[in-house]
């Protein structure tokens, strides 16, 4: 039996690695300084769907909830408590946008709002929010 031994030389590398689950970063601050940071997003890239008015409104609830009539539809204490919501913006002068996000969304942005919601960003005042992600 021969056998034949062979030296080989591995390249490691020392320090930040990266992979497709984590990243790693490097930052300066002053030592008390709070490590926050604050990130834009359009929410508008989520919007599905846009209601101006109380007809588009009863026409989207009556699509929702697969139902004839509003009456029929407002049974629900959720989905009342919804359209109240929403009439009440629109009555104020207000647009209703109903978005959507996904665990399988394309950026992380969506992935966090899906998991943490909106009510977990610094939504500016202008904007209220009407019910949440999760």
């Amino acid at each position: 039996m021969v056998t034949q031994q062979t030296n080989v030389n591995m390249k490691t590398r020392i320090g930040f690695v990266s992979n497709s689950s984590s990243s790693s970063f490097i930052i300066a601050a002053k030592k008390r300084d709070k490590l926050t940071v604050t990130v834009e997003i359009d929410l508008e890239d989520f919007v599905t769907e846009t209601i101006t008015n109380e007809k588009e409104l009863e026409a989207y609830i009556l699509e929702r909830n697969g139902e004839e009539t509003l009456e029929e539809a407002l049974k629900s204490e959720y989905t009342k408590e919804q359209y109240d919501q929403m009439l009440v913006a629109i009555k104020a002068g207000k647009e209703v946008y109903i978005g959507d996000v996904g665990s399988e969304g394309e950026n992380g942005l969506e992935l966090a709002i899906y998991q943490n919601g909106l009510g977990s960003c610094n939504v500016p005042d202008r904007i209220e929010i009407l019910s949440d992600c999760n």
